[in-house]
């Protein structure tokens, strides 16, 4: 399996502010990371780890796993 690039500054913030519509915080906790880790990603200080990078498009694809994510 060829690898997908990790997610780029601009589409984790895309994904977090213009599809889910929530805050740095809110994303941290859906993707399983710290608030530092999100800003980090969107001031493109780092990239996000693969499996976040897999959570976030998958969330993209389907943001009402939101409400399913944000119970486990």
């Amino acid at each position: 399996h060829a690898r997908s690039k990790p997610g780029s500054k601009s589409e984790v913030k895309r994904v977090r502010r213009d599809v889910l519509h929530v805050t740095q915080e809110r994303f941290a906790n859906l993707v399983g990371e710290g608030v530092g880790a999100v800003r980090s990603w969107e001031a493109g200080l780092r990239n996000p780890s693969g499996a976040a990078t897999k959570i976030i498009r998958l969330l993209e694809k389907n943001p009402k796993l939101v409400s399913q994510l944000a119970v486990v």
